[in-house]
């Protein structure tokens, strides 16, 4: 009989940790799912000082679904040229999910602009964006359910924006925003990192 029950209670023990498994599975998909292999571009960021837009001013961020990171650094800066590091697939997997998260992936500039632009012309603010940085996140996915939505497949999106942290500071309101700069703020989190090995 007690040779039952402790058979019976692994049996359950085994079947809850497939069922939480399978159950944080299921949740992730029935968002998005990206192509996990280090020749798929997944993430690419970039920061680009306004006034040097023409020149090799730009940091970029690239992530590949293997978990690889590329940065380089223009050069002006302290750090010159190309690094790599990596990411883990739990670590990848919150970096996507932040993105997806925060909305990135239905951010609409034009609506924001207008939106922001409203609200300066009716509280007399001041806004100036021509040697702002521009940001441009980019997101490609092997497949995205937006909220409420149907699933695409091959889901991509780019977004472009000058000032953004600024603009958010001026609007702390505004949802889209917010999610856009919290995302950016994840991604500056890897042109930071103290595990960069350069390229050669």
């Amino acid at each position: 009989m007690k040779n039952d029950v402790w058979l019976f209670a692994g049996k359950m023990l085994i079947v809850g940790l497939l069922f939480s498994h399978f159950s944080a599975a299921v949740w992730a998909e029935s968002k998005f799912s990206y192509a996990k292999d280090n020749e798929a571009v997944v993430v690419r960021y970039s920061r680009t000082p306004g006034e040097l837009e023409a020149l090799d001013s730009s940091t970029i961020v690239t992530v590949y679904g293997g978990g690889r990171v590329v940065i380089h650094y223009p050069e002006f800066g302290a750090r010159k040229g190309d690094y790599e590091t990596s990411l883990s697939t739990s670590e990848l997997d919150e970096l996507v999910a932040t993105l997806v998260d925060n909305d990135v992936m239905e951010f609409d500039p034009q609506t924001v602009g207008k939106r922001a632009a409203s609200t300066r012309q009716t509280q007399n603010l001041k806004f100036y964006t021509a040697d702002a940085d521009v940001s441009r996140i980019e997101i490609n996915l092997a497949q995205y359910t937006p909220p409420g939505g149907a699933t695409r497949d091959g889901a991509e999106k780019a977004v472009s924006i000058s000032g953004l942290q600024s603009m958010y500071r001026q609007f702390p309101s505004d949802a889209a925003l917010r999610g856009l700069a919290t995302a950016e703020r994840q991604l500056i989190k890897l042109i930071g990192s103290d595990k960069l090995t350069p390229l050669r």
